[in-house]
């Protein structure tokens, strides 16, 4: 969603299945959050993102909280 030219809203929904070990167990995760994109001026760009990872499956009590910055600049 754009709210004006130099910032947007977006949320990520990824959905995972990780194969572990030599027993082939399997553990499941959704991954939804929100993102925030700000471009302040011309060749640079700010992401900032939240996301809780829900556990699915036989690990339901892992579940995370990522938080992170990244800024991107071209000349």
């Amino acid at each position: 969603v754009r709210l004006s030219e130099f910032m947007r809203f977006g949320m990520p929904v990824d959905h995972h299945i990780y194969t572990l070990g030599a027993d082939d167990s399997t553990q499941e995760t959704l991954d939804v959050g929100g993102r925030v994109y700000i471009s302040p001026v011309e060749n640079l760009e700010l992401t900032a993102f939240g996301m809780v990872g829900i556990a699915m499956g036989d690990n339901e009590d892992d579940t995370t909280l990522k938080f992170g910055v990244e800024t991107v600049s071209s000349f």
